[in-house]
């Protein structure tokens, strides 16, 4: 009897032990051995923020997986209202894509049989669509909500400033003067010789430049989005430089 104890209880300790190990070993698999790549969802999302979503995920993926590649792609599925930024991204030898409302999806093709990621926009922006269609149809996803034509400064200043909070790049608020009000706007730049300028109701403008005055760049996209420009408010230095792109390009 006390034999068989004992070995009852050695082997109990045997099982808690492997147990443990299992536990410790589930603990500390690497994200990148994972079969679907992180989505890294957002906090919070503002009007017209699918390019700073791309931008933060691009980001923090490059940070965590510098193996890895994630590029940022503008396109237009079918339901989401016009020009849409998402980020397509490599894993583990194949293509994804990741958008800021609906997660991570396959594009299923390999990284070697494709390597130029903007042959696959196409193809991403009829998965994308189809993946929102289903996921709104099962009540697991929805797609961003409609943006009002106009609003407040204030209202502005609130949603700019959230926006420049959740953006891991260094960015600034710059005030346009002209109008009735001032209208708020948040200027960073994603890459070298990139700027980019954020407003809530008017979606994120992009453009190649040598300007590093951001006073006359904000100046320029506010006149685009069509507000009169009397002067703009800013905490930057001053340079110059010219504007490279003619046409902005915005993402909403």
């Amino acid at each position: 009897m006390n034999l068989t104890a004992s070995l009852a209880r050695r082997l109990f300790r045997s099982a808690l032990v492997t147990l443990v190990l299992l536990v410790a070993i589930a603990a500390n698999l690497r994200a990148d051995d994972a079969v679907t790549p992180p989505a890294f969802r957002d906090a919070g999302h503002v009007p017209n923020g699918c390019y700073l979503s791309t931008t933060a995920f691009i980001a923090r993926f490059a940070a965590e997986f510098p193996a890895e590649r994630a590029v940022p792609v503008a396109m237009a599925p079918r339901g989401f209202g016009g020009l849409h930024t998402i980020t397509l991204l490599t894993w583990r030898g194949n293509w994804w894509g990741r958008d800021e409302y609906f997660g991570v999806f396959a594009l299923n093709r390999s990284v070697a049989g494709n390597p130029d990621p903007a042959a696959l926009v196409l193809r991403a922006e009829r998965l994308l669509a189809k993946l929102a269609v289903s996921e709104v149809k099962a009540g697991r996803g929805s797609y961003a909500p409609a943006v009002p034509a106009a609003l407040p400064a204030r209202e502005l200043a609130t949603l700019v400033r959230a926006a420049a909070a959740a953006l891991p790049l260094a960015n600034e608020i710059l005030w346009v003067h002209g109008g009735a009000e001032a209208i708020p706007f948040m200027l960073f730049r994603p890459a070298a010789g990139v700027v980019a300028v954020y407003h809530p109701l008017h979606g994120t403008a992009t453009a190649e430049t040598t300007l590093t005055e951001s006073e006359t760049i904000v100046g320029l996209v506010a006149a685009k989005f069509g507000y009169a420009v009397a002067a703009v408010r800013a905490d930057t230095t001053f340079a110059t430089g010219a504007l490279v792109a003619a046409n902005l390009n915005v993402t909403r």
